[in-house]
């Protein structure tokens, strides 16, 4: 209990906020004291606290209890993204009363108040000691700079630090059998996510994953985990385990053009001569290289960032690829193709059994029977803005009556007709 007098006792009402200042009031009304006649004192009752939530709990409580989750929410399964947060120490690496130059003693923030023969500390600036910010600095750098690690350019993936087009290593042997000479890469990682009756939203993590040697094994598979380092090795060992062969045409490109429709990608391949190179869609090419296709054209359209149905597409059509020798079995004509220098046919296949129909067959074409009469779109040269004007045909009907005047020049020189 603590007497207050009464010229005090208005004071320190005025000065509290009207809600504890009509409680206060409220209170001294209520009661009916009698205070001794040389000076009018009386008693009101405040309650001291030195202790309170915030001194008897940690930091990490106060947050919990503020930013955290119910116990009720905990069972549902809420509140998961916000756990994983790294805990951050703020303070670490700075020091109360440190300057750049100088450092300020102040007596109960950052040294004590009593020293010695309870000697009162007073206010104080000190130089800094050599080598203080240099400690500073070392320990900030510790805990809060983080060197990622350098990656090969071949090492890295699609874009950026993204784990798709990125190896993930030799598949993990299976029945004491080791799978040397493969290779594995990550087509598709992304997080997903389905509704439960208990635990709510259920998030989880999946990975499409190609393995292949090179020489035209192949394999591909999606699996999901809860985190996403057991999912890239689970997918990658199941597509170790379904391995299929894809038989090259010589061992660098496919046999025949091939178009496929899953869904709403569609996709169209086409063979190309050697160092052409692999021009095609970034997922298609990582199965290629897989595969040991060196050079390809392919074409993707419609849903094109649909990741497993572009693989899907492709593998498809690999595995339902047919050689030049199973074609002429199976329709027991020649295979023949036109050589693109000399317009000269050159015999590719013929039957097996000997057995050649006779009958002339209209209009047969490899493209056409492959890609069920379709055909890719390809668009006309573009018009230049000059080759409307009048002076440019002007121009080229001037230089009519001297075409091929060079090449004629060297052809009667070869045959000795006119002498050099």
């Amino acid at each position: 209990m603590l007497a207050i007098p009464n010229s005090l006792r208005n004071i320190l009402v005025n000065r509290l906020s009207p809600l504890l200042r009509g409680c206060i009031h409220k209170e001294l009304n209520s009661q009916k004291t009698v205070c001794p006649a040389p000076v009018a004192m009386m008693s009101l009752a405040l309650s001291s606290r030195y202790s309170s939530t915030f001194t008897n709990m940690s930091l990490g409580q106060l947050w919990d209890g503020c930013s955290g989750v119910s116990n009720a929410g905990k069972k549902k399964g809420r509140g998961k993204r916000g756990s994983s947060k790294r805990v951050v120490n703020i303070h670490l690496g700075k020091r109360l009363g440190y300057s750049k130059h100088k450092k300020y003693i102040y007596p109960g923030l950052n040294a004590n108040v009593l020293v010695g023969d309870n000697e009162r500390v007073k206010m104080a600036v000190l130089e800094k000691e050599e080598g203080e910010d240099e400690t500073l600095l070392a320990l900030r750098d510790k805990f809060y700079k983080f060197a990622r690690t350098k990656r090969f350019p071949l090492e890295r993936g699609w874009s950026g630090a993204k784990l798709p087009g990125i190896s993930a290593g030799v598949p993990d042997p299976h029945n004491e059998y080791n799978f040397d000479g493969f290779d594995s890469r990550i087509l598709e990682f992304k997080t997903v996510s389905h509704m439960t009756g208990n635990l709510g939203r259920k998030h989880s993590f999946s990975a499409l994953v190609v393995v292949g040697n090179g020489k035209g094994l192949v394999g591909t598979a999606v699996a999901k985990s809860s985190l996403g380092q057991p999912a890239i090795r689970k997918a990658k060992n199941t597509a170790a385990q379904r391995l299929q062969y894809v038989n090259l045409k010589e061992n660098r490109t496919i046999w025949h053009d091939f178009h496929v429709k899953i869904g709403a990608t569609r996709l169209i391949a086409t063979p190309k001569p050697e160092g052409y190179g692999l021009v095609c869609h970034r997922a298609i090419r990582t199965i290629a290289q897989c595969v040991g296709i060196k050079d390809l054209y392919c074409k993707v359209e419609g849903r094109t960032k649909n990741i497993q149905n572009v693989a899907g597409c492709f593998l498809q059509g690999l595995l339902n690829m047919e050689t030049h020798q199973n074609l002429a079995d199976k329709t027991n004509y020649y295979v023949v193709e036109l050589s693109p220098k000399y317009n000269v046919p050159s015999v590719l296949a013929e039957p097996s059994d000997g057995a050649v129909k006779e009958e002339p067959l209209e209009h047969f074409d490899l493209k056409r029977h492959y890609m069920d009469g379709k055909t890719l779109l390809r668009k006309g040269r573009k018009v230049r803005f000059y080759e409307r004007l009048n002076s440019y045909h002007m121009q080229k009907i001037n230089k009519l009556k001297f075409r091929n005047q060079h090449k004629l020049a060297i052809q009667r020189q070869a045959s000795s007709i006119e002498l050099m």
